[in-house]
């Protein structure tokens, strides 16, 4: 019982939570600006440190996710501005 317990806690962490302090974090609701604010807005929104390397992941995620857009939508206005 405690290990489902373990996995749908892990689970909701890892899908709900740390999106949405990732999505805090771009939308600079939150803004941490060195260790100890990021260490106090990761714990004031549940998150344990340790969690800092998957954060770290949903950012680059994010990130990629974003320049990918750019590069599309240039290509698009490039290839609409030539024809």
């Amino acid at each position: 019982m405690d290990e489902e317990n373990v996995k749908k806690v892990s689970s909701y962490l890892a899908n709900t939570v740390l999106p949405k302090f990732v999505q805090d974090l771009c939308t600079l609701e939150v803004s941490p600006m060195d260790g100890q604010t990021l260490t106090e807005a990761l714990h004031a929104h549940g998150i344990n440190v340790r969690y800092m390397g998957k954060v770290s992941l949903y950012i680059y995620l994010m990130l990629s996710n974003i320049c990918a857009k750019i590069v599309t939508n240039l290509s698009n206005n490039k290839f609409c501005s030539s024809t």
